[in-house]
C-alpha cells in the first residue's frame, strides 16, 4: 500500500531539486550466480547487502515480492546484512527495466468463444495495476481473465487482456491528466503534463483505479456539474520521510514511513478510488494536492498559491490552527471547506463555509446519555484515570445528562457518580456499584494498561453485578484485552462511523483495495472514499449553493453516515450522525 502510494502519489513531493541526489543513493542489486538444489528445486542463493530491501531483491530477480516472502518466511519484518535468501531459479529471469524505460501494449490478438484477447508478455517490474493502465482496463478484468496469476506475475508469462472498446480506441483519445500542485518548503511543483518546459517537472500523480460497479457509488442520477475542482491539504510529511531515507527505501518498505503519515496516505488512497467511481459517472475531478503542516506560515504560503476562482471545495488541513487559517481564506472567497478527520469543531461556530464531518463529541455524549436515561433506577458511574486528560470529558458528559435528560433523571431515579481511580481504586468502583440496579460504567481513558486492568476486574464483578460498560472504539484493538470480557460486560461505544464487514459493498471495496494496494484498508481508507463520493455528489447536483444542498442530502457510506445541520444561522454545518455499537452476552455485535 505505502509502496504504491508513494510511487504514484507522494514521490511528486520528493523530486524537485533533489532528483539526481535521491537516485544516486539507490543501492543496485547484484544478482547471485550461486545455484543450489533444495528439495529437488533449483534456487539462487542471494546474500543480503547493506541497504538492500526484499522488494528490490524480488524485482532484481524477476519474481514477485509475495513469492520471495513465501519462500523466505519472516523477511517481511526486515532483512539483516549477510542474511541468505533462496530465489527460485527460472530461465525467464531477465534484465530489469532501466530507469525511464517504458512498456508498450502488445498488438497480438486471438479469439476465444467469440471474445477477443490481447496477448501480453509480462515484463520485469510490471504489476497487475500497471498492465491494466497500459490497456485501459481494470485490474479486476485482468484477474478474472487470468485466475492462475492472482498471486504473482512471472516475468515472461503470457496474460490474456480482454479487448474492449476503451483499449481499441486508447490511442485516439486525449490523455486526461489530474492536475496536482504540491507545496513544501516554499517551492511550488506542478504535475508533469507531457509538455516541454524550462521548469523541472515533478512526477505525474497516477490517476486512481476504477472501482467495481458493485461497490458503494453515488446514486444513479444525472449529475448537473461534470467537472469538479477540489484542493486537498494533508500532512504527508514528505520532508521528514525524504531526509531520513532514500527514495528507494521509502517506496519499498512500510516501516520506513514516518508513522504519523499512515492515516493520511490511507485516507487519500480511498479518495483515489472514489475519483474513478466518479469518472465512471462522467464527472471529471481536478485535484490539487498540498503537503501541509502545523506551521502557520506554511499554510499561508500554500494559500497564496491557490487560485480561488471556480474552486468548488477545500478539504483540510487537519491541524486546528492551520485549519482556522485556511477557513478564513475559504470564508473570504466563499468556498466550502471540510474538516475531514477532527472531532474538534474548529471555526465552525463563526464561519458559515466550514463543514465538520466527524461529529463533535457533544453528539456522542448525548447518545450515551440517551442510552443511560432510558432505564429505571440506573446507576451511572464515571470512572477516570487522569484529571488532566479525562475529567473535563466526564464533566461535559454529565452536563449533557442534566441539560437534555433532567426529567428522566428525576423520573427514573438515575444516579450519577464519579470515581477517580488513582485515589479510590477498584474498591471505590465496587462501592459505587449496586446489586439491584443496572450499573452503567462510563470510561473515556485511552491508557491501554489501565483499560486492560479495569476490564479484567469488571469482568470478575459481572458475576455479581449487572454491568454495561461504555468506552471508546480503540479498545477493540488493544493487545491482551479479551473480547470475551467485553461481551460479558455488554460493552458499547459511540462513533462517528463504523465499518460493517458483513456488508456486501464493504467486502467488494476490500477486495478491490487489496488488489490495488496489496494491503487491508483502514477506517481512514473508507472515510476518504466515502467523503470524496459524498461531497462530489453534493457539488455535482447543486443547482444552488452547495452548502444548502449539504443540509438536505443525507447519505450512508461504507464507514460514514452524513446528516448535516446548521446549528446557528451564521455557523457552519456539523455532521450530527453517530453510531452505537453494542456487544451482547450472546456474543453478537449490533449496530444502531
Amino acid at each position: 500500500m505505502i509502496k504504491f502510494f508513494l510511487q504514484s502519489i507522494c514521490v511528486i513531493f520528493l523530486l524537485t531539486g533533489s532528483l539526481s541526489k535521491v537516485f544516486s543513493q539507490n543501492q543496485p542489486i547484484t544478482k547471485s550466480d550461486i545455484l543450489q538444489t533444495i528439495d529437488n528445486k533449483q534456487y539462487y542463493i542471494h546474500t543480503v547487502q547493506a541497504k538492500e530491501t526484499a522488494y528490490a531483491i524480488s524485482r532484481a530477480y524477476g519474481i514477485s515480492y509475495t513469492q520471495l516472502t513465501e519462500i523466505n518466511p519472516g523477511i517481511e519484518n526486515g532483512l539483516s546484512i549477510g542474511q541468505t535468501l533462496k530465489i527460485p531459479y527460472t530461465e525467464s529471469i531477465s534484465k530489469p527495466i532501466e530507469q525511464g524505460q517504458t512498456s508498450t501494449a502488445s498488438k497480438e490478438v486471438f479469439s476465444v468463444n467469440n471474445q477477443e484477447f490481447i496477448i501480453h508478455i509480462v515484463e520485469q517490474g510490471q504489476t497487475v495495476y500497471s498492465i491494466a493502465r497500459l490497456y485501459t482496463i481494470t485490474p479486476k478484468q485482468i484477474l478474472e481473465a487470468n485466475p492462475d496469476f492472482v498471486q504473482n506475475l512471472p516475468v515472461g508469462s503470457k496474460l490474456l487482456i480482454p479487448k474492449t472498446i476503451e483499449n481499441k480506441e486508447t490511442e485516439q483519445l486525449p490523455k486526461q491528466n489530474t492536475i496536482v500542485e504540491a507545496e513544501k518548503n516554499n517551492s511550488k511543483q506542478e504535475a508533469y503534463t507531457g509538455e516541454s518546459t524550462n521548469e523541472k517537472p515533478s512526477q505525474k500523480i497516477e490517476e486512481s483505479k476504477e472501482i467495481a460497479s458493485k461497490t458503494q457509488q453515488i446514486p444513479q442520477q444525472i449529475l448537473q456539474k461534470k467537472s469538479i475542482r477540489i484542493v486537498f491539504m494533508l500532512p504527508f510529511m514528505l520532508d521528514i520521510n525524504s531526509k531520513e531515507h532514500t527514495e528507494t527505501e521509502i517506496i519499498n518498505k512500510q516501516i520506513f514511513i514516518h508513522p504519523t503519515t499512515y492515516p493520511f496516505i490511507e485516507y487519500y488512497e480511498g479518495v483515489l478510488l472514489a475519483v474513478d467511481s466518479l469518472r465512471k459517472k462522467g464527472v471529471a475531478v481536478q485535484l490539487e494536492v498540498f503537503d501541509s503542516s502545523k506551521d502557520s506560515s506554511d499554510i499561508q504560503h500554500i494559500l497564496s498559491k491557490i487560485n480561488p476562482i471556480n474552486l468548488d471545495l477545500i478539504i483540510g488541513p487537519v491541524f486546528p490552527v492551520a485549519f482556522s487559517i485556511a477557513a478564513d481564506f475559504a470564508k473570504k472567497h466563499k468556498i466550502p471547506i471540510v474538516s475531514p478527520l477532527s472531532n474538534e469543531d474548529v471555526a465552525v461556530k463563526s464561519n458559515p463555509y466550514v463543514i465538520q464531518v466527524n461529529s463533535p463529541q457533544r453528539y456522542r455524549y448525548k447518545e450515551i446519555a440517551k442510552f443511560a436515561s432510558q432505564y429505571n433506577q440506573s446507576n451511572v458511574i464515571f470512572v477516570y484515570n487522569s484529571i488532566d486528560l479525562e475529567q473535563s470529558q466526564i464533566q461535559e458528559c454529565k452536563r449533557i445528562f442534566t441539560q437534555y435528560y433532567a426529567d428522566s433523571i428525576k423520573k427514573y431515579g438515575i444516579k450519577l457518580k464519579e470515581v477517580y481511580f488513582p485515589k479510590l481504586g477498584l474498591d471505590g468502583v465496587e462501592k459505587a456499584m449496586s446489586t439491584s440496579d443496572k450499573n452503567i460504567i462510563i470510561v473515556f481513558s485511552r491508557n491501554q494498561a489501565f483499560i486492560n486492568n479495569l476490564v479484567t476486574k469488571l469482568f470478575q464483578f459481572s458475576k455479581k453485578y449487572d454491568i454495561h460498560l461504555v468506552g471508546l472504539p480503540m479498545w477493540e484493538k488493544y493487545d491482551n484485552l479479551e473480547l470475551d470480557f467485553l461481551f460479558a460486560l455488554q460493552f458499547q461505544f459511540v462513533s462517528n462511523g463504523y465499518v460493517d464487514y458483513s456488508n456486501t459493498e464493504v467486502k467488494s471495496f476490500i477486495e478491490l483495495y487489496r488488489t490495488i494496494y496489496s494491503t487491508e484498508p483502514s477506517k481512514y481508507s473508507f472515510q476518504g472514499y466515502d467523503q470524496m463520493l459524498y461531497f462530489s455528489e453534493v457539488i455535482s447536483n447543486s443547482a444552488a449553493s452547495s452548502m444548502q444542498n449539504i443540509t438536505a442530502t443525507n447519505k450512508t457510506g461504507l464507514h460514514d453516515t452524513y446528516n448535516f445541520v446548521r446549528e446557528q444561522s451564521n455557523s457552519g454545518v456539523v455532521n450530527t450522525s453517530v453510531q452505537t455499537i453494542f456487544y451482547t452476552k450472546t456474543f453478537e455485535k449490533l449496530y444502531k
